[in-house]
């Protein structure tokens, strides 16, 4: 078999993989670009290896206090970096670039030029654009000689705006702050960075014509903002205007936000009810000192955009005390990012259903419960149990057809003992966590209507139940009559399983169990009707389910029953017993008590 050009795979998906290099501040002091840099460009090699539609985000202080004698490191990095990929067959589909506050003259005169008075709109940049020319243009020559080296073509860049990838007919848009323009340096520009309306009035309008003359694709944009700062970096006014034009009522409604500058996770995100803007930061941080004999913590990161799926894998990888690249296990802080290297977010927040709710009685708001770890271990062991306790089940049918086709046993026998090996096999199949103690944590339970002679009353009698650890023989395991009330109505009448912890008000019998769940399998032959007087019938579940626990650790498995409707699973299976053996069920019903009295054969 032919195998595909990297071309080919590219063309394939509109899945894009981010390469996210910030704060990489050159300098020609020291060893570090022959080392740091070297361990660098092997890392990305080995790990964008089988990644396709390429990117790189370079989120500005490419040179180390506005120094750009490094020129021709950086240069040389960057050449490196482009064979490193064409080596494995990787060409880059495109590279975008912000300043950072390192990246600009030093002999710019921000302090006076941010203490102008009047607004900072498209007059001020236009009475002010030599200022900004020359305070960023070394860093525009550099980017540009940057961007030849992948794409063999000038292009002019600006310090912001917005631009265009199409991946497969799907349209990423990038918008480039420059938030470095404002900066003084150190930590007195935290709260104090401002972008000024001259940008954001600019973005828009760029970002417009693009959305405009992209008419035809006929798909919504990803729009992933980047810029040097956090934006918690800008003074209230420009913060807020800054998240109103990203995520607000008329904004673009950005996904994704990248930057550097703290060379930490001291990032923000943000969200509203209808869009959310995840902050990805990263950072190879300030030169080692030659003097030290330790080195610092650098960090880049990958970031793999899969639309079908809604998420983002996000690889951080850092140095560790021998300069080499590793997984960054100070951000992998969970067991399954620790066991995939990765962190897995989603791309929108607000399309993610993070929760299910869970069953409450009719004219209530449903409660809900929210996923986490040790709910979805529990579920991947559910539904693994359901299939088996389903072919468990229709063998014990298939062994009792055969029995009553050799009439070795009445038809009621065979019912009562079908339905204690469907009460014994739901405990042995669904529970795989070993008790804590030998004392029972958990009971199943099926219950039969047993309809008062008078007609002014109606009772459930226990029918069959089993208990998990296992007990002695004759242990009385309760659930020996119940009233059509309580959680059995209102779960017929939900046509819901009912769990009385979140249903509380539906229950007020003293009981020694601790939680438990009501489920009624609903299904035609399950309907017993009951008689009041001639002109009013009614009609009642023959046949309950339940299960009892007796400690918190077990409400997980309570909520996979609700969730995964347990009503159902039994109903089926009941349904194709009472179908393939010819089984009167409401007859059965009425002979119950007696049946119960006489005992059975």
């Amino acid at each position: 078999m032919e195998n595909l050009s990297n071309d080919t795979l590219d063309s394939l998906t509109t899945d894009l993989t981010i390469l996210h290099l910030s704060d990489l501040h050159f300098n020609t002091t020291g060893a570090q670009p022959l080392k740091l840099y070297d361990a660098l460009i092997k890392d990305i090699e080995q790990q964008l290896f089988y990644s396709q539609n390429i990117i790189i985000v370079v989120t500005g202080d490419i040179v180390d206090r506005g120094d750009y004698t490094a020129k021709k490191l950086v240069k040389h990095f960057f050449e490196k970096l482009n064979t490193s990929l064409e080596k494995i067959g990787k060409k880059v589909k495109e590279i975008y670039f912000v300043p950072g506050n390192h990246d600009k003259s030093l002999d710019y005169p921000t302090k006076a030029l941010c203490q102008m008075p009047g607004p900072f709109d498209k007059q001020f940049f236009k009475s002010f654009g030599d200022f900004f020319n020359k305070a960023f243009k070394e860093y525009k020559q550099l980017t540009e000689e940057i961007h030849q080296i992948f794409f063999k073509t000038e292009n002019l860049i600006e310090t912001f705006g917005c631009n265009e990838l199409n991946i497969n007919g799907q349209q990423y848009i990038f918008v480039r702050f420059n938030t470095a323009w404002s900066a003084n340096g150190g930590d007195g520009d935290r709260r104090n960075l401002k972008l000024g309306d001259f940008q954001l009035q600019e973005l828009e309008k760029q970002y417009k014509e693009i959305r405009l003359n992209a008419r035809e694709l006929g798909n919504n944009p990803v729009v992933i903002a980047m810029a040097h700062h956090p934006l918690n970096h800008l003074e209230g006014k420009d913060e807020d205007a800054v998240q109103n034009f990203l995520i607000g009522q008329r904004g673009i409604d950005a996904q994704l936000f990248l930057c550097g500058h703290t060379h930490t996770r001291d990032v923000v995100n943000w969200s509203n009810n209808r869009q959310s803007l995840t902050t990805l930061s990263t950072g190879i941080g300030w030169p080692d000192e030659s003097l030290s004999d330790h080195s610092q913590l650098h960090a880049y990161s990958i970031y793999v955009l899969r639309l079908d799926l809604n998420s983002i894998d996000v690889y951080v990888r850092s140095t560790n005390d021998g300069g080499t690249f590793v997984e960054d296990y100070r951000l992998y802080t969970r067991e399954e990012n620790r066991k995939h290297n990765k962190i897995v977010l989603p791309l929108s927040q607000t399309t993610v259903h993070s929760y299910f709710e869970l069953g409450t009685v009719n004219g209530r708001s449903p409660k809900v419960l929210f996923l986490s770890n040790n709910f979805i271990k529990n579920t991947e062991h559910f539904i693994e149990s359901l299939g088996i306790y389903r072919q468990m089940a229709i063998q014990e049918m298939h062994f009792r057809k055969g029995k009553k086709k050799k009439r070795e046993i009445d038809d009621t026998s065979l019912f009562f003992s079908f339905m204690q090996v469907l009460c014994d096999g739901f405990i042995v199949n669904f529970i795989n966590k070993p008790p804590e103690s030998s004392q029972p944590n958990i009971r199943s339970h099926f219950r039969c209507i047993c309809p008062s002679p008078n007609k002014n009353e109606i009772k459930y009698l226990r029918m069959c139940a089993s208990l998990w650890p296992e007990q002695a023989a004759g242990t009385d395991v309760g659930v020996k009559e119940f009233p059509y009330s309580e959680l059995i109505k209102a779960a017929f009448e939900a046509k819901h399983p009912l769990i009385h912890s979140i249903n509380p008000e539906e229950y007020k019998i003293s009981t020694d169990w601790k939680d438990f769940i009501t489920a009624i399998p609903l299904f035609d032959e399950n309907l017993y009707n009951y008689s009041v007087d001639d002109s009013n019938i009614q009609k009642y579940p023959i046949i309950t389910f339940g299960v009892s626990i007796k400690s918190d650790e077990y409400k997980s498995f309570l909520y996979c029953l609700d969730y995964y409707r347990i009503d159902r699973v039994i109903a089926s299976i009941l349904q194709l017993y009472i179908r393939q053996m010819n089984f009167d069920l409401t007859k059965f019903a009425n002979n119950f008590k007696e049946i119960l009295k006489d005992g059975i054969n």
